[in-house]
């Protein structure tokens, strides 16, 4: 099985607007947003998300055909903590990250005003 020929990014307008940031890498954009993700993330302290209501919608650009790929992500909190043994120690993971393609009907989905619950 052939592997991919790897692809580069960079994050637009972070940490100012007009301004790109990084080099990643990987496959495919979906694969660089989750690394593109957790560095913001970690960035602003985005993690004590408990009410599920904190998004993060962020561009990345294709450094080899210049496209621009929108994606929106959102750590969430576990119900129980996994443990992870890796090189001779344990991790504790508390939280998971969930990255999706942002489009046309993504951003439908955001910009709705919440439901009232009576």
């Amino acid at each position: 099985m052939d592997k991919k020929e790897k692809r580069y990014f960079t994050i637009c307008d972070f940490p100012e607007k007009g301004k790109n940031t990084g080099k990643y890498s990987g496959e495919n954009p979906a694969q660089v947003a989750t690394k593109v993700f957790n560095k913001l993330a970690k960035h602003y302290n985005f993690y004590n998300n408990y009410g599920g209501t904190k998004y993060l919608v962020f561009n990345i650009l294709d450094l080899g055909s210049r496209k621009v790929y929108s994606f929106i992500g959102t750590p969430v909190v576990l119900h129980e903590p996994i443990e992870v043994n890796l090189r001779n120690k344990t991790l504790k993971i508390t939280h998971r990250n969930i990255v999706a393609k942002y489009d046309k009907d993504m951003q439908e989905v955001f910009k709705r005003e919440p439901e009232k619950s009576m």
